[in-house]
C-alpha cells in the first residue's frame, strides 16, 4: 500500500477519484499542478466544475457510461484556474467499494491534439488546393512513370484516371519535345539543387497538341531522390497571344524599316535625278559633267551606306578577328575619318600603340558610324577627340560595368555637339531609332553596338545636352604580332581576260565598259549554266561571279568551275549579306575595289 501511495504522489500522470455523481474525492499533486488548484479546494468541487462549456454538455453521457459499463475512455476539455483550456486524455474505471468510487488516470494531450488538428486542417486545405486548382500537379517516378495526378489532369487532357496512372509522362509528350523533357527528368532525378522548367506539348485525348509549361522538382528522403514533383500549366493561349504580339512587332518594325528605307532612297534618287537630266542635255560642259557625276557618285555612296547598314544589322558578318595594332590601323583610317568629318570640325587623337583582337574592316565601320553621328551633332562646327588607353584592372566607370577592365583596350570617341537628353540616350543603340531632322536609317549605332558585342567587347554612351557625347568602346586586348596593318593593297592586276557572270544586264554592261577602258577583254554570261558552257572556250584569267543567279547558286557554280579548271581564280559579288567568301564584293562597289579583289584572287590561286 505504501508503494501505491508513493506512486500516486510522484507520478507525472494526472490521477484522481470521484463518486458516480462526479464529486471529487482525491487528486494527486500532478493534477493539482496542472489545474492550478490546491487539493483541499479540488475535493470540494465536482468534475463538471472543471470542464469547459462544450465539455460540460457531454458530462452526463460520461457518467452514464461509467454506471452502465464500469469504465470510460476518451478526451475531455478542462479549464485551469487561470482560464486556460487544456485537453486531457483519460482512462477511468469504477472501483469496487461501498459506495463505488471512480478512479482514473489522465494525460495532458493538448499540444498533440492541436498539432494533429492543424495537420488535418492543413491536409484538407492542401487537398482542396490540389484537387480544385487549375494547374496539373503530379508525382512521377524517377524514370517518369505517373504515380499520382490531380483532377486538373483529367480536365486538361481528357483522359480517364486509369489511362494516366502507370503511363510515362515522356510518352505523352510531342516527339520533338521528348528529349528535352527526358533530360530534365534525368537531371532532377540525379538530385539537381534547383527546380527546372521545360516547355512541352502534350496531346489532348482524341484532339490536337497543347502547350504546357512544366516545373520539375525532386522529392527526396534524406539524400535519396524517391520521385519527382511536376506542376504543369496550360499556356497554349498565352503562346498564341505572344506569337500574335511578336508578329505585330515584326510587322511594325518592317513598316518602320520600309518607311526609313523609302525615305533614304527617295533622297538618294533625288540626289541623282536632276544631274542625270542635266547630263542628257546636248553637249554639257566639262565643268557641269564633272559636277553632275560627282553628285551622282556621292548619292550612290549614300545609298550604299544605307544598304550596308541594313545588311550588317539583319545579316551580321562574323568578325574575322586578328591582332590589330591600333596606332598603325588609325594611320590607315585617318584619311577616311577626315573626309567623313568635313572641314568645319577639328580632330584630335591620342592613340597609344596598343593591340586589340578585332576585324579591321568592321572596326572601320564602327568608327565611320560614330564619326558620322558626331558630325551631324556639330553642324556649326566643333571638336572630335579620339582617345585610346589601357584601363586599370580595378578601375570603376561611371557609365557602366566592365568586368576585369585590364583585359580590354578602351577607345573613347567624344564630340562637342548638341548632346542627347536622357530619354534619347536610353534608346541610342535601338535599331531604327533616329532623331536626325533629315531622317536616317537609325541603324548606325545599332550596327556599332552589334559589331562591338560580337567582338566580345562592350560599348557605352555618355551625353549631356549642350555639352556633347562620348562613346566608350572596350575591345579585347591582343598580343602584338610585329606586322603592320594596311588598308588594302595596290591593285596590280595581271588578268587581261575576265568572265563576268551577272544576270542584271545594266550591271554587266557597265562593268564591261569600265574594265574595257582599262584594256581588258570581257566575256559576259547571264546565268550559271551559260558560264559553265562557255568556260573552256572563253578561258578567262579570272571569273567575277554573282552569288544570286537565276538558275544556280553562285557557290555551286564556283564548285563546278573548279572541277573543270582547279586553279581558276574566282571573285564573288553580291547584293545580299555576308556569305563567308573572303573575296566577296558587296554591291555597289567601285571598279577599283573590284581590281583589288581580282589581284587578291590571282595571288591566292
Amino acid at each position: 500500500m505504501t508503494a501505491l501511495l508513493e506512486l500516486f504522489d510522484r507520478t507525472p500522470d494526472l490521477m484522481c477519484t470521484h463518486d458516480l455523481d462526479g464529486n471529487i474525492q482525491s487528486v494527486n499533486p500532478a493534477a493539482c499542478a496542472a489545474l492550478g488548484y490546491p487539493a483541499e479546494e479540488l475535493v470540494r468541487m465536482n468534475v463538471a466544475d472543471l470542464l469547459t462549456d462544450n465539455a460540460r454538455q457531454l458530462f452526463g453521457s460520461y457518467l452514464h457510461t461509467l454506471r452502465s459499463t464500469g469504465q470510460a475512455v476518451g478526451c475531455m476539455e478542462v479549464r485551469t484556474r487561470l482560464g486556460h483550456s487544456r485537453i486531457w486524455e483519460y482512462r477511468n474505471v469504477v472501483l469496487s467499494g461501498d459506495p463505488p468510487v471512480v478512479g482514473g488516470m489522465s494525460r495532458d494531450v493538448t499540444e498533440c491534439t492541436r498539432t494533429a488538428r492543424t495537420l488535418a486542417e492543413s491536409e484538407t486545405h492542401f487537398r482542396a488546393l490540389v484537387e480544385n486548382g487549375p494547374d496539373i500537379i503530379g508525382i512521377v517516378s524517377t524514370d517518369g512513370v505517373i504515380r499520382y495526378h490531380s483532377p486538373a489532369a483529367i480536365h486538361a487532357l481528357h483522359y480517364e484516371p486509369q489511362e494516366l496512372l502507370g503511363t510515362s509522362i515522356v510518352a505523352l509528350a510531342h516527339p520533338d519535345d521528348r528529349a528535352a523533357l527526358a533530360g530534365v527528368l534525368q537531371r532532377e532525378a540525379a538530385g539537381a539543387p534547383e527546380a527546372e522548367r521545360v516547355d512541352i506539348r502534350l496531346r489532348i485525348k482524341n484532339a490536337a497538341w497543347r502547350s504546357f509549361e512544366v516545373m520539375v522538382k525532386p522529392i527526396a528522403h534524406g539524400t535519396k531522390v524517391t520521385g519527382l514533383l511536376l506542376t504543369a500549366r496550360d499556356v497554349t493561349e498565352r503562346k498564341l497571344l505572344e506569337e500574335q504580339l511578336e508578329q505585330a512587332h515584326r510587322v511594325d518594325s518592317l513598316g518602320r524599316l520600309a518607311a526609313t528605307v523609302a525615305h533614304e532612297f527617295n533622297n538618294v534618287l533625288m540626289g541623282m535625278l536632276p544631274f542625270a537630266e542635266l547630263l542628257q542635255r546636248k553637249a554639257p560642259s566639262a565643268e557641269l559633267t564633272a559636277r553632275a557625276t560627282q553628285h551622282i557618285i556621292n548619292s550612290i555612296q549614300r545609298g550604299k551606306r544605307v544598304t550596308h547598314d541594313i545588311l550588317r544589322y539583319t545579316q551580321p558578318a562574323q568578325p574575322q578577328v586578328e591582332a590589330l595594332e591600333l596606332g598603325q590601323w588609325w594611320q590607315g583610317f585617318i584619311a577616311e575619318a577626315q573626309v567623313l568629318m568635313g572641314d568645319h570640325i577639328r580632330m584630335t587623337a591620342s592613340v597609344e600603340p596598343l593591340t586589340v583582337m578585332a576585324d579591321a574592316n568592321q572596326l572601320s565601320q564602327v568608327f565611320a558610324n560614330l564619326i558620322s553621328n558626331a558630325r551631324d551633332a556639330m553642324r556649326e562646327g566643333g571638336e572630335l577627340s579620339i582617345r585610346v588607353r589601357p584601363p586599370r584592372c580595378d578601375e570603376v566607370f561611371s557609365f557602366g560595368y566592365v568586368p576585369d577592365p585590364s583585359r580590354f583596350v578602351q577607345i573613347s570617341v567624344s564630340d562637342t555637339g548638341t548632346g542627347m537628353p536622357p530619354d534619347v540616350l536610353r534608346h541610342a543603340f535601338d535599331p531604327l531609332f533616329t532623331t536626325k531632322p533629315n531622317g536616317g536609317t537609325g541603324l548606325g549605332l545599332a550596327v556599332t553596338h552589334q559589331v562591338v558585342m560580337r567582338h566580345g567587347g562592350f560599348i557605352f554612351a555618355e551625353s549631356v545636352v549642350g555639352s556633347g557625347s562620348t562613346f566608350h568602346i572596350f575591345l579585347p586586348k591582343g598580343t602584338p604580332v610585329g606586322r603592320a596593318w594596311t588598308k588594302g593593297r595596290s591593285a596590280d592586276v595581271a588578268a587581261r581576260r575576265l568572265m563576268i557572270v551577272e544576270d542584271e544586264s545594266t550591271i554587266a554592261e557597265g562593268l564591261k565598259d569600265l574594265l574595257g577602258e582599262r584594256g581588258m577583254d570581257i566575256v559576259l554570261a547571264s546565268s550559271g549554266g551559260e558560264a559553265l558552257r562557255m568556260l573552256d572556250s572563253a578561258a578567262p584569267d579570272v571569273v567575277v561571279l554573282d552569288i544570286g543567279l537565276p538558275d544556280l547558286d553562285g557557290t555551286e557554280v564556283a564548285r563546278r568551275i573548279r572541277e573543270q579548271r582547279p586553279r581558276q581564280p574566282v571573285v564573288f559579288m553580291t547584293g545580299h549579306g555576308d556569305t563567308g567568301h573572303k573575296s566577296m564584293l558587296r554591291k555597289p562597289f567601285a571598279v577599283g575595289e573590284l581590281l583589288e579583289r581580282i589581284a587578291e584572287a590571282e595571288r591566292v590561286a
